[in-house]
């Protein structure tokens, strides 16, 4: 198992658009072959979100995401994440982690 996890703060006013936009997005990362992905929000702070995508391998993980880069929708879905996160924090933060047990 992999997983790469992803933290950005969401505007509290634009938590629907994130949503919507994530909804799309996941349809997506599932098409490409992602195992799965979860969304999270944070529990005392509204705007933290926390996202998860699970892959078999490193190499997995590479094959899908070389396909969903290359996705005419994903990278337009992109875009309007990054109008999304431009006003408290323009950038996200990506980390990738290996299943030991």
């Amino acid at each position: 198992m992999f997983v790469a996890v992803y933290t950005y703060n969401i505007p509290a006013e634009k938590a629907k658009q994130f949503i919507s936009l994530e909804k799309k997005a996941i349809k997506i990362y599932l098409e490409k072959g992602c195992t799965a992905v979860e969304i999270y929000r944070g529990m005392k702070d509204n705007t933290h979100w926390l996202e998860i995508n699970r892959f078999q391998d490193f190499d997995h993980y590479n094959e899908v995401l070389k396909l969903i880069n290359d996705d005419p929708q994903m990278i337009q879905l992109f875009e309007e994440f990054l109008k999304l996160i431009s006003d408290i924090n323009p950038s996200a933060e990506k980390k990738l982690y290996f299943r030991i047990l």
